[in-house]
């Protein structure tokens, strides 16, 4: 059994008892691994070319060895050659405790181009940010509290429950992700929007309940089709809304000579064109 997803090379000195310095187990850091990979690789090709003086010998030898020795920890700690890790403990933890993110986060837009009239336009930032810091997501279950622990969350006791932070909890729901070997996006962490509805959509888990993705089906759908059809309705009236494109105002240019009649949209490239010419003439006084 993994008492924790961080190893000898996360920790201050090395043998597994220091002070873990980064929030990330190394293992997840492929980039890092691939580094220690390359430096061992030139140590030992400039000791065969002969490039390495008697005098630096010693020091790279020195080097080479931590490396190796940092990279036999990483590997060490990697939880996917790990025989004891319990994928069925991982996997419930990571997906109750996704469930649990979604339920207090924005929801996705429904359309890309649309701005954010769904995406939490009318979230409070300052509670945003409360919940990405503060403990606000309890942890009810034992494979939940135990995954916790392995991967080194600062858990708070609030009104009897072990509580995590939304910014640990999701820092957890990577790590089991990636030793489970699931990709998880951005977008995993959000609710899919109901279209229709305005406002941010925070915690709209009970009247539409598994509904939002039968919503975007007739197929699939699980409501009344005359409700469907009245969300569907109200979703494409809001994605005409903001991507019609309004008309400029009739606008005609007041400089000498000049007649052009358009609308307010072409007035700042047409006002732009008219200093470049007078610019133009300018240099041409001073150069005659």
């Amino acid at each position: 059994m993994i008492n924790s997803y961080f190893g000898k090379a996360d920790r201050a000195r090395y043998d597994g008892h220091g002070k873990i310095l980064n929030p990330i187990p190394l293992w997840m850091n492929d980039k890092y691994k691939q580094d220690l990979k390359r430096d061992i690789r030139q140590i030992e090709q400039q000791e065969r070319e002969g490039f390495t003086s008697p005098k630096e010998r010693a020091t790279k030898m020195a080097r080479k060895e931590k490396k190796a020795d940092i990279l036999r920890f990483i590997k060490e700690s990697d939880p996917r050659n790990n025989s004891g890790f319990n994928k069925d403990c991982a996997k419930k933890a990571k997906d109750s405790v996704l469930e649990k993110i979604r339920y207090i986060s924005p929801c996705l837009s429904a359309n890309p181009k649309v701005p954010s009239e769904f995406d939490g336009a009318e979230t409070n930032p300052q509670e945003e940010g409360n919940k990405s810091k503060n403990p606000c997501i309890s942890l009810d279950t034992t494979e939940e509290v135990e995954e916790a622990k392995r991967a080194n969350l600062r858990i708070a006791e609030i009104e009897g429950k072990p509580t995590v932070s939304r910014d640990d909890a999701t820092r957890m729901v990577r790590l089991l992700a990636v030793a489970l070997g699931v990709r998880v996006g951005y977008q995993a962490f959000r609710k899919r929007p109901i279209l229709g509805r305005k406002g941010s959509q925070v915690g709209w888990s009970e009247e539409y309940s598994g509904n939002y993705e039968g919503v975007f089906d007739p197929n699939k759908v699980t409501i009344d089709r005359d409700e469907y059809e009245r969300l569907k309705a109200a979703g494409e009236a809001l994605a005409v809304k903001h991507t019609k494109k309004k008309p400029g105002k009739p606008w005609s240019c007041s400089e000498p000579g000049c007649g052009f009649e358009g609308t307010t949209k072409q007035k700042g490239m047409h006002i732009a064109r008219h200093r470049k010419e007078a610019k133009r003439k300018k240099k041409e006084l001073v150069t005659t």
